[in-house]
C-alpha cells in the first residue's frame, strides 16, 4: 500500500485525480478571472493537466496565452494564482523538475508579501510533497506540512479546496515514521463530522486510520474503519475496484492478526483476486502469504505452496524487502511442512537477507526521525534566541521610557518649586521671620524630594544596566549552544567565562573547568612549546576563549597595557612572523 499510495500522492499532488473528458480547453483568461480564487486555481489545474494529457505543445501554448492575457487583465495576485496552479501541474508531471524548488520558493515569498494565505498554504503543501518524495529531506517536508496545517486547520473545503487532502498528507507522513497516534489524531479530524459527499480523500484517510489501529493492535477499531470505507464505495471519479480489493484485504489481515482464520480466509482470498486483477502487487504479496499459512493450518500443503509462490512473485515485483521477507518466510514454512528440506533451506537464506534489508530500511527511517527531532530542538533554541533578543529590546525601551518619565517628574518638581517661590512672595502679611522659616521649610522639602528622585533615577538606571547585562549573558549562552552543539559541557563553559584568575586557587578552578571544555589543551601546549611560562599559558588559555584585551585584563586583574605587552613578548618568544596571527596558532593547539 505504501508504494501504491506514495505514487498517487506524488503524481497527482494537490489537484483533482481525474479530469472530466468533456472539459473544453478554450476557457479564456477573462472567464477564469470571473471565478473566485479557490475555484479558479482548481479550474486552471484541471485544464492545464488535460492539456498535458493531449500533448506538450498544447499545454505550453495554453500556458503562454493565459500568462499574456492575465498579465494584461489581472493584477499581481491573479498572476500569482496562475503561476502557482501551473507549477503544481508541472510538479505532478515532473516537468522542469530541477527548477521547481527555485520557482516555488520565489512564489512563496511573493505570496507572503501580498499576503495571500490560500496560496501560501498551497505552496507549503507543494514544497512538502517535493521534499518528502523527491529530495527525501523529511525535516523540511514536515516543516512545510505543519505550516500548511497551521494555515488551513480552521478553514473549510470551499475556502481551501485541498484542506482535507492536506490533513491526510500530514497524517500519512506521521504513519510512515511510525507515529501512529499522531496519524490517528489528524486523520480523525476528517471523519468526526460525516461529510456531505464522500470523496477519495475520505477513503484514503479511513484506510490509513484502520492501518494505524492495526499497528497498535486495536483490531476492532481497525475493522470499523475498513468496513466504513467499503460501505461508501463506489465513489465518483475513483478507482473503486482497486480499493475494494485493498479494503477487503485489510479486513482479512485484521482478522488474521486476531487469529480468527475462518473469518480471515474468504476476505483474504477476495482481496487477493482483486489485487491480482488490478496488479496491486504489494497486496497480492500480503494476502497470498497469509493464505498460504492458513492453508498449512488446514493441512493443505500444495495449496499453501501455490499461494506462497504467487505471493512471492508479486513481492519481487514490488522490489520491497518488506514484502519479500514475508513471502520468503512463508515459502520456508510451506516447504518444511511439505518435507522438501532442500527448498526450505534455500529460501531460508533469502528470507534472512530480505529481513536484514527490511530492518535496514526501518533503521534508516528511525535515523531520519532522530535527525528531525534534533533539528526541531535546534529550531527551538533559535526561537528562544530571537525571543531573548526581543525581550532585551523591550527592556531597553522600558528603561528609556522610565528615564523620560523621571525627567518629567524632575521638571514638575522644579515647576512646583518656582510656583511656591511666587506664592511666598505674595504672602506680604507674614513677618520676616515667618517668611524665612517658610522658605527654609520649602527649600528643605524640595531639596529632599529632588535628592530622593535623583536616587530613584540612579537605582532605575543601575537596575536596567544589570538587567541588560544579564540578558546579554543569556544571549551569549544561547548562541554558544547553537554554535557548539550538544557535545559542549554548557555548565562548565558558563562558569569558565565568569572566572577571575587572581589567585592560585582561582587558576586551579579555571584549569579544571577549561579542561572540561577543551580537553588536553594544556598538555598539547606544553608538549609543543615547553618553554612557555605559567603566565604565557594563562594568556593563551584566555585567548582560546576569544576574550579581548579588556576582558583579559579584567580576568587577570591587570591593566590592558600589560596584556598588550605580554602579547608582544609571547610573539617574540614563539618567533612568529609579521603575517602570522597569534590567535590562529592558539586555535590550532
Amino acid at each position: 500500500m505504501k508504494a501504491f499510495l506514495n505514487l498517487l500522492l506524488f503524481l497527482f499532488g494537490t489537484g483533482s485525480l481525474v479530469v472530466a473528458q468533456n472539459t473544453p480547453l478554450t476557457v479564456t483568461a477573462h472567464e477564469l478571472l470571473q471565478l473566485d480564487p479557490p475555484r479558479r486555481i482548481l479550474k486552471i489545474e484541471e485544464l492545464y493537466r488535460k492539456a498535458w494529457q493531449t500533448d506538450t505543445t498544447t499545454a505550453l501554448r495554453l500556458r503562454h496565452e493565459w500568462e499574456k492575457s492575465i498579465s494584461q487583465q489581472g493584477n499581481e495576485r491573479d498572476l500569482l494564482i496562475l503561476h502557482t496552479a501551473l507549477l503544481n501541474v508541472d510538479r505532478s508531471n515532473r516537468y522542469d523538475n530541477e527548477s521547481f524548488l527555485k520557482k516555488a520558493t520565489a512564489l512563496l515569498h511573493q505570496a507572503n508579501k501580498l499576503p495571500d494565505e490560500m496560496i501560501v498554504a498551497k505552496l507549503h503543501l507543494m514544497l512538502g510533497l517535493y521534499y518528502f518524495n523527491i529530495l527525501h529531506n523529511y525535516h523540511l517536508a514536515f516543516t512545510h506540512y505543519l505550516k500548511t496545517y497551521e494555515l488551513i486547520q480552521d478553514k473549510t473545503e470551499s475556502s481551501f479546496p485541498e484542506r482535507n487532502y492536506s490533513i491526510y498528507i500530514l497524517a500519512r507522513a506521521y504513519y510512515e515514521f511510525f507515529d501512529y497516534e499522531k496519524a490517528i489524531a489528524l486523520g480523525s479530524i476528517l471523519l468526526k463530522q460525516p461529510p456531505a459527499k464522500i470523496q477519495n480523500t475520505h477513503i484514503y484517510t479511513a484506510c490509513l486510520l484502520g492501518k494505524s489501529y492495526q499497528k497498535l493492535n486495536k483490531h476492532q477499531e481497525a475493522r470499523k474503519h475498513f468496513q466504513w470505507s467499503l460501505r461508501q464505495l463506489p465513489v465518483e471519479e475513483f478507482n473503486n475496484d482497486v480499493w475494494v480489493g485493498i479494503l477487503t484485504a485489510e479486513l482479512g489481515v485484521t482478522y488474521y492478526d486476531e487469529e480468527r482464520y475462518a473469518e480471515a480466509q474468504p476476505l483474504l482470498a477476495r482481496g487477493l483476486e482483486l489485487a491480482d486483477q488490478e496488479k496491486v502487487w504489494d497486496y497480492v504479496a500480503v494476502t497470498g502469504a497469509r493464505l498460504a499459512l492458513i492453508a498449512l493450518k488446514n493441512e493443505q500443503s500444495q495449496k499453501a505452496i501455490h499461494y506462497a509462490q504467487q505471493a512471492h512473485q508479486a513481492a519481487l515485483r514490488t522490489a520491497n524487502p518488506k514484502f519479500s521477507q514475508e513471502t520468503y518466510s512463508a515459502l520456508v514454512t510451506c516447504y518444511q511442512q511439505a518435507g522438501q528440506a532442500d527448498l526450505a533451506l534455500l529460501y531460508a537464506d533469502s528470507a534472512a537477507n530480505a529481513k536484514e534489508l527490511w530492518k535496514k530500511d526501518i533503521d534508516i527511517t528511525m535515523k531520519h526521525k532522530a535527525e528531525m527531532a534534533a533539528e526541531s530542538e535546534r529550531h527551538q533554541l533559535r526561537e528562544a534566541l530571537l525571543q531573548n533578543e526581543k525581550e532585551r529590546q523591550e527592556a531597553l525601551r522600558n528603561v528609556l521610557l522610565g528615564m523620560v518619565g523621571l525627567g518629567m517628574v524632575i521638571a514638575l518638581l522644579l515647576f512646583n518649586r518656582q510656583a511656591l517661590k511666587n506664592k511666598s512672595r505674595q504672602q506680604q502679611l507674614l513677618t520676616q521671620k515667618q517668611l524665612a522659616e517658610l522658605e527654609l521649610t520649602n527649600a528643605t522639602r524640595q531639596l529632599q524630594d529632588f535628592t530622593d528622585h535623583i536616587r530613584q533615577k540612579n537605582e532605575l538606571i543601575g537596575q536596567a544596566t544589570m538587567e541588560m547585562e544579564r540578558m546579554h549573558q543569556e544571549l551569549q549562552e544561547l548562541k554558544s549552544q547553537i554554535t557548539s552543539g550538544a557535545a559542549v559541557d554548557y555548565q562548565s563553559l558558563q562558569q569558565l567565562e565568569k572566572a577571575t584568575l587572581l589567585t592560585d586557587d582561582d587558576w586551579a578552578r579555571f584549569t579544571e573547568l577549561f579542561e572540561k571544555v577543551h580537553a588536553g589543551f594544556f598538555h598539547r601546549l606544553k608538549s609543543k612549546y615547553p618553554d612557555l611560562t605559567s603566565a604565557d599559558i594563562r594568556y593563551m588559555a584566555l585567548a582560546k576563549l576569544n576574550l579581548n584585551t579588556k576582558e583579559m585584563a579584567g580576568t587577570l586583574g591587570v591593566g590592558p597595557e600589560a596584556i598588550r605587552q605580554h602579547r608582544s613578548r609571547l610573539r617574540r618568544k614563539l618567533q612568529l612572523s609579521a603575517g602570522t596571527q597569534l590567535e590562529s596558532l592558539i586555535e590550532q593547539v
